[in-house]
């Protein structure tokens, strides 16, 4: 039987329509209205504290009356990051919503799980990234949210689809938290293991490794050095690549946000050109103070304001400087004199007078080998994990829309459409 769909506006208590919410919420009250953002919400859990959520005054949310939300209603984001759904718990009842979030009320004899779980299958997100696509901003707007196809079915299927749902989920859940447990684990094997190998009083030897300020270990003048300050109108599709603080994981080149800025405007501002196996150093938090070698990506390289370049000099093995500037104790003491700033950053004059302890060449290299054995190993496992998390996630949504579509027999039902009266 042919799966038969309405639009999301049909399951809406028609009394109490599709909306957006406050569009200007003004500061904090701390005795105000809660008022629910799409950061506040986490992809499919809901608020994981909804007393933290900000609160505006009674005066703005009963200008916005018509979004105040109940017990049993869903908010999906429209925002960015459109997409969240979640069910509002009956605690919030009164609460409000900003404008990047929509209220959705059931209609009578709808399953607010079920509606739930529908607005997280494939048959709502394909229609929503058909609804964006293209846009230059991506939001969802009302229109296409309330055009979204469902399948029509009666209570009870909804009831029985919504059970199951719910608990193979869970379970799911529950293997992709103890996964994602192992990964945690395996980045603090990887931090113990960098910090036995390179930090004082941890390392072998450590205790006669001399001391040096990190600008003494460039290679030259002008080789520890700010990147550059690019405004956007400087931005390009291709040319000169522009690696960003969101490139710079702690030991590790992330290669996303594609940016870059054309060779006029590398001439025009004088930049600093990048090369491969160049110490690149973030000086923006998440954490601050964390670094990579600059990778080969087969074009020419600069970097922004907030990233400091070193070049070391013959004296200084770049594998064994990173893995130094990936421990904890460099990471907690940039972050120690970073919370004296406004913005958890550290000036480059700061991070030149680190003390690096610096053990001879050969033993730089030694110590670096034996880190690069190690984070193999680690990174092996640690995709793996990720992988099979991966799977788990695929598997999750690829069931949730085989039970919404009626693919599934669930305790020996489908989903079919309901019979004429």
């Amino acid at each position: 039987m042919t799966l038969q769909l309405a639009p999301l506006k049909r399951f809406v208590d028609p009394s109490r329509p599709i909306t957006y919410g406050i569009v200007q919420a003004g500061e904090h009250v701390p005795d105000g209205v809660p008022y629910i953002r799409p950061v506040d919400m986490t992809d499919h859990d809901g608020i994981p504290d909804p007393e933290r959520l900000l609160r505006t005054s009674r005066a703005i949310a009963a200008m916005y009356s018509r979004s105040e939300v109940r017990g049993g209603d869903l908010i999906v984001s429209i925002g960015p990051s459109f997409g969240k759904v979640m069910i509002v718990p009956y605690e919030l009842s009164g609460a409000n919503l900003t404008q990047g979030s929509a209220r959705v009320a059931p209609a009578a004899g709808i399953d607010a799980r079920w509606l739930y779980w529908a607005l997280q299958s494939g048959l709502a997100r394909s229609y929503w990234s058909a609804a964006v696509g293209g846009a230059t901003f991506r939001a969802l707007n009302l229109g296409p949210l309330a055009a979204t196809p469902l399948p029509v079915t009666d209570r009870d299927a909804q009831r029985s689809v919504a059970g199951f749902l719910d608990r193979e989920t869970a379970r799911i859940d529950g293997v992709v938290d103890r996964k994602q447990a192992l990964l945690a684990v395996l980045g603090e094997r990887r931090r113990a293991m960098v910090d036995r190998a390179t930090v004082p009083g941890l390392a072998a030897g450590s205790d006669r490794w001399p001391l040096h300020p990190l600008r003494k270990l460039a290679a030259g003048e002008g080789l520890f050095t700010d990147g550059d300050w690019i405004e956007t109108p400087y931005i390009t599709d291709e040319g000169i690549r522009l690696i960003q603080t969101g490139n710079i994981g702690v030991g590790t080149y992330r290669e996303q946000g594609f940016r870059h800025i054309s060779n006029e405007t590398f001439r025009q501002l004088r930049c600093t050109e990048v090369l491969p196996g160049d110490v690149l150093i973030c000086r923006l938090a998440e954490p601050v103070g964390r670094a990579c070698m600059a990778p080969d990506l087969g074009c020419r390289m600069i970097t922004s304001v907030d990233v400091c370049i070193l070049r070391p000099n013959s004296s200084v093995d770049r594998r064994f400087i990173v893995s130094y500037l990936s421990s904890s104790a460099h990471l907690s003491l940039l972050e120690s004199i970073a919370r004296g700033g406004t913005r958890d950053r550290v000036s480059r004059d700061q991070l030149g007078q680190v003390m690096v302890p610096l053990p001879p060449l050969e033993e730089q290299q030694r110590i670096a080998s034996h880190i690069d054995e190690e984070l193999q190993l680690l990174s092996t496992l640690g995709a793996r994990l990720t992988e099979q998390i991966q799977l788990l996630v695929q598997h999750r949504h690829t069931l949730i829309t085989a039970a919404v579509s009626g693919k599934l027999d669930i305790g020996g039902r489908r989903i079919t459409p309901p019979r004429s009266s």
